[in-house]
């Protein structure tokens, strides 16, 4: 688990710039490349959430231009989806009590923030 002293230090840059690097059927799919548009808008979320003691998230590119924001700690799965166009998805499970949310809806950036900032505020902050 990474877990940095200051928020800045635990944002995933250069995982998040080397989405870039990817190009048209990455996948052998013929996924598109990732959306600089959508690299922007995970880091806009991530400055607006992550605290000190947030562990940093693994950072995965998603097949439709997107990417995926997931933490997997200490019993939680927390998986944000940064969709092309700004929009989010969150989905959040707890397997110490079951507990289990997922948006069936698009988010925007403050929505996002507000749901997903709450749950790595009570679920992930290291303290």
């Amino acid at each position: 688990m990474a877990v940095a002293k200051r928020p800045l230090q635990a944002l995933p840059l250069k995982q998040l710039v080397s989405l870039l690097d990817l190009k048209e059927n990455w996948n052998s799919y013929g996924a598109p490349p990732i959306d600089p548009g959508t690299l922007g808008f995970a880091l806009a979320f991530l400055v607006r959430t992550m605290r000190d003691g947030t562990p940093r998230p693994a950072v995965l590119a998603s097949p439709r231009g997107g990417l995926q924001l997931e933490w997997h700690e200490q019993g939680i799965d927390l998986e944000i989806k940064v969709l092309p166009g700004g929009r989010f998805r969150v989905y959040l499970e707890d397997l110490r009590t079951g507990e289990e949310v997922d948006s069936d809806e698009d988010f925007d950036l403050e929505t996002a923030v507000s749901l997903a900032g709450s749950y790595i505020n009570k679920y992930l902050h290291l303290r």
